[in-house]
């Protein structure tokens, strides 16, 4: 299990990210995804993320320096607190799981390093429910329609959030990239900030999780 502090080292890791990247160089979200596309057109939207990819990274190397939200959260600082709809239009908090062990797993349905990682984390969560881990998947997808059918083919059992303006991914945790994970303590404190796919079943990780459900 690794920690990062800054995902834009890596500009392969930028591949999940166009609405991400709209939002950091300021572009018009109808530029990069036109409201008539259809959500099965999966094509042209892999097309018109590129591009925003593209663009981002220009202006990055020609101002020689990358574009980052004014806030992104810390390691061993106060996980921010949201609320967010699950699929079913609840209400979900996170102070709500106070106490627990809680992984926040920010996702979409279109990132294939994150839908490759999700059959583990369904394992894991099966396996270290009742020692008190939680794991919130937090979606960034426009439509929750596709949420909702990747949810059931991928038959999580895990709560999903809907965060398809990425007021929390964006604005609350100043995030960039996917799959990123991020792991909050039973005091509510940023433990770990990991970004990429992970195997959650490795002995590795348990064994950092158990760390913190252990509550040391």
């Amino acid at each position: 299990m690794y920690q990062v502090e800054n995902p834009l080292t890596d500009i392969q890791r930028l591949d999940g990210c166009l609405f991400a990247c709209c939002h950091q160089v300021r572009i018009p979200v109808f530029m990069c995804r036109s409201e008539l596309v259809r959500e099965s057109d999966r094509m042209k939207e892999e097309i018109m993320f590129r591009s925003c990819r593209v663009i981002y990274c220009c202006l990055w190397f020609l101002t020689g320096m990358a574009v980052v939200p004014a806030f992104a959260v810390k390691v061993n600082t106060p996980a921010p607190e949201f609320t967010l709809n699950d699929l079913h239009g609840n209400k979900i908090s996170l102070s709500r799981y106070h106490g627990k062990v809680v992984i926040l797993n920010f996702w979409s349905t279109t990132c294939g390093p994150c839908i490759a990682e999700i059959p583990s984390l369904v394992t894991l969560q099966r396996e270290l429910k009742n020692q008190g881990l939680v794991v919130l998947g937090i979606s960034i997808d426009p439509s929750e329609k596709s949420v909702e059918e990747s949810v059931n083919k991928l038959k999580i059992e895990y709560t999903n959030l809907i965060d398809s303006n990425r007021d929390v991914y964006f604005d609350s945790y100043g995030l960039f990239g996917q799959p990123i994970s991020i792991i909050v303590d039973r005091n509510g404190i940023v433990r770990e900030k990991l970004i990429g796919g992970i195997d959650w079943t490795s002995s590795q990780v348990k064994s950092r999780l158990q760390i913190y459900l252990k509550g040391r």
